[in-house]
């Protein structure tokens, strides 16, 4: 939609955030959280499918950049974090910063998709939120890796958070305001 209003003259730029976190987020992460201080996060698949992390600093830097910069109206970039990561290794983080042990016990995917579509084939036509979904069971199946080359080139771009301090500064906000 933004592309068309640029196409008439509107001075814009395309920010495409990937997988947000930090303070303020109760949702998102707080699940990873949560499973973590349980001490048993069930992994569907592999565990070795790549997620790329945003903190919400980073991207409020991006927001900054892309305004200093001329040159970047029209443009689109993605943003992210330096690096992806592979999703039991984001588990692994996050129980090292909130200082835990967490068992992560490997289970076949496709049981889970199928729970998921059942659930939402029995919830939706009685107006009811699912607990699980399709989405949601994707995390563990699709790899979510991007290049930010385009943003540090053209931007300036340089996330200055990286994920073990933004995964400290989240939990600590996750315990002072008690979702943990």
């Amino acid at each position: 939609m933004v592309q068309g209003f640029i196409q008439k003259g509107l001075p814009s730029v395309i920010l495409r955030p990937t997988a947000i976190y930090g303070p303020g987020d109760p949702e998102r992460f707080l699940m990873i959280y949560r499973r973590v201080k349980s001490g048993v996060f069930p992994m569907f698949g592999s565990g070795r499918i790549t997620y790329h992390p945003l903190y919400i600093d980073n991207l409020s830097d991006a927001f900054e950049a892309s305004m200093e910069k001329d040159e970047a109206l029209g443009q689109t970039y993605l943003i992210a974090d330096n690096e992806a990561i592979a999703i039991e290794d984001l588990v692994k983080a996050v129980a090292r910063v909130m200082g835990r042990e967490v068992k992560i016990p490997h289970f076949p995917f496709w049981p889970l998709y199928l729970a998921s579509f059942l659930c939402e084939l029995v919830c939706k036509p009685l107006g009811i939120t699912p607990p699980i979904f399709r989405r949601r069971a994707d995390w563990y199946r699709q790899n979510r890796a991007f290049s930010i080359e385009k943003a540090r080139r053209e931007l300036g771009y340089n996330p200055k958070i990286d994920l073990t301090e933004g995964l400290i500064r989240t939990y600590a906000w996750y315990e002072e305001h008690g979702y943990l």
